[in-house]
């Protein structure tokens, strides 16, 4: 049992350590969103997904659910900090969207958390 937990614990530590995000670098947030999509599951309901995509030569955060429905978002901008960052956008009709960088890899918004899914490298 002493062993597993140890194991578990060895695990979880790489994992977080491979996952950090440089939160005083803008250079870092950006590498990071770029580079990866993220999920959060909704309880009883669907998952959403944020990913970065060039559309029509514009970079573009993408809002996302499981049926198809996107949000689009424009003018990103990255605002670096010291325990937590932030990346800010536009989307239809003036809508801002502002979401938060953990140092932990994750995106918060809107009370929801976006966890890193998988890599576009």
């Amino acid at each position: 049992m002493k062993r597993l937990f140890l194991l578990t614990t060895f695990i979880y530590l790489a994992f977080s350590a491979s996952c950090q995000v440089d939160l005083s670098s803008t250079d870092s947030l950006k590498t990071w969103v770029e580079g990866n999509s993220f999920k959060t599951s909704i309880q009883g309901d669907f998952d959403m997904f944020i990913a970065i995509e060039v559309l029509a030569g514009v970079e573009t955060l993408v809002l996302s659910n499981e049926h198809g429905k996107r949000k689009l978002f424009t003018n990103l901008t990255y605002t670096a900090g010291g325990s937590a960052a932030m990346l800010t956008c536009l989307g239809e009709e003036n809508n801002s969207l502002e979401i938060v960088f953990s140092p932990d890899g994750s995106l918060s918004t809107a009370g929801m958390i976006f966890y890193p899914i998988r890599s576009h490298d």
